[in-house]
């Protein structure tokens, strides 16, 4: 299957698509990851950097024979704790986050790159060439295990820092009132190819699969 993007304004996608390295590409063997923000970016970073691994920035680069890692995450939870990201870096305060003014948010939906369709990081890649790697609490550990796969060497990440075991208490309050309001349909609707991959990763789970 061919990804292809969601329809978000360009500007948006080539403003917040840049703040990250459009990939990163393996020392050893033919493994390249795709960075998607809010996916535990950060972490994996980490990791990839202490390995050796290059970032690229080149939009034509053909992963034709490559290997891509992919860190996927549920849609609706990486939009809420996107949307929460933004709130809390403007400090926001949760107080007044009523109803009202969460219904408003949802109808801007992407307000930058933490709540950018996921698919717009992978557009015109082929699953085919992924292994997949559900963002949750297993994910540091079945990445570390595919790299040492890779590299014959394992890395210690207990240092390293992962966005959802250290929210601060503002960050969840947030979190709590936007599940409370939150209206699924204006979701479903802006996020239907990431819904749509989503659950094509769980129902076509293999050996490329990690959950």
């Amino acid at each position: 299957m061919i990804i292809q993007k969601e329809n978000v304004r360009d500007e948006v996608f080539r403003n917040e698509r840049s703040a990250v390295p459009f990939a990163y590409l393996s020392p050893i063997g033919n493994y390249a990851y795709i960075p998607i923000l809010k996916n535990a970016h950060s972490f994996t970073k980490q990791l990839l950097e202490k390995l050796n691994w290059k970032p690229i920035q080149d939009y034509t680069y053909n992963f034709e024979n490559k290997k891509i890692i992919v860190a996927y995450r549920d849609p609706m939870s990486r939009w809420i704790s996107g949307l929460t990201e933004y709130l809390h870096m403007k400090h926001f305060p949760h107080a007044e986050l009523t109803e009202d003014v969460v219904n408003i948010l949802s109808q801007v939906v992407v307000v930058d790159g933490h709540t950018l369709p996921q698919c717009n990081y992978l557009h015109n890649i082929n699953t085919d060439n992924c292994m997949f790697f559900i963002v949750n609490k297993n994910y540091s550990k079945n990445l570390s295990d595919l790299l040492f796969e890779i590299h014959g060497k394992r890395i210690d990440y207990s240092s390293f820092w992962l966005n959802s075991l250290d929210d601060s208490q503002t960050k969840v309050l947030i979190r709590n009132k936007l599940k409370k309001y939150i209206n699924t349909n204006f979701y479903r609707f802006y996020y239907k190819n990431d819904i749509e991959l989503y659950n094509y990763i769980l129902e076509n789970m293999n050996e490329r699969t990690y959950r």
